[in-house]
């Protein structure tokens, strides 16, 4: 469905050139350091960057709609990379393991929160392309058996903690804790007014 050759190493990201917070500079110093140009690069969203040597096959599916499409792009590949400067928890880890795939992420924000360091992936120092190319040249190298090992994890850990009916049970119990706890702080009119839990 997506015209890729079987027998060679898929990576998928969403950093693309036109973002710098996004990290994609990162992203293709990694892949030069790399130095395993049989690599393939699927790149969601975002333009062609000029800046990555000739010999890397960089194929950019473009912003995606189709859940099904997104689905294949993620499935494909080894692992997703987001070599994030800043971020908070970005969806692209909790679609990739809705799918199976481990991340390798920078350490920023909530990226540690969405990733089990060395269980659905590996959570690495931001801005630091020799690390990036190091523990992608390690999940590249596991064995079928260790790849199948972490691929249920991930699906296992976004079935448990990210799971559309776990968040929403997360949300109705956050809320009925805090409105055990004796009120619900609000702002009306500029002024902090504290309601009791009969008024809540």
């Amino acid at each position: 469905a997506l015209d890729l050759p079987l027998g060679r190493p898929v990576l998928v990201s969403a950093a693309t050139p036109g973002d710098p917070r996004k990290g994609a500079a990162v992203l293709y110093q990694a892949l030069t350091k790399l130095k395993r140009p049989n690599t393939i690069l699927l790149q969601l969203g975002g333009a062609t960057p000029d800046n990555l040597p000739g010999d890397w096959d960089h194929r950019v599916l473009g912003n995606i709609s189709d859940p099904r499409l997104i689905r294949l792009a993620y499935s494909a590949a080894v692992a997703h990379v987001l070599p994030t400067l800043a971020d908070n928890l970005p969806n692209t880890l909790l679609e990739a393991a809705a799918c199976g795939v481990p991340s390798i992420g920078s350490d920023v924000g909530g990226v540690g929160e969405a990733i089990i360091h060395n269980q659905t992936g590996w959570v690495v120092p931001p801005n630091d392309p020799k690390s990036f190319a190091e523990t992608i040249g390690a999940a590249f190298d596991e064995s079928i058996e260790q790849a199948g090992s972490r691929r249920r994890h991930c699906r296992s850990l976004a079935e448990a903690l990210f799971a559309p009916a776990k968040q929403a049970q997360q949300y109705v119990e956050l809320f009925t804790e805090t409105i055990e706890q004796g009120g619900v702080r609000a702002a009306v009119g500029g002024v902090d007014v504290v309601k009791s839990r009969e008024a809540a």
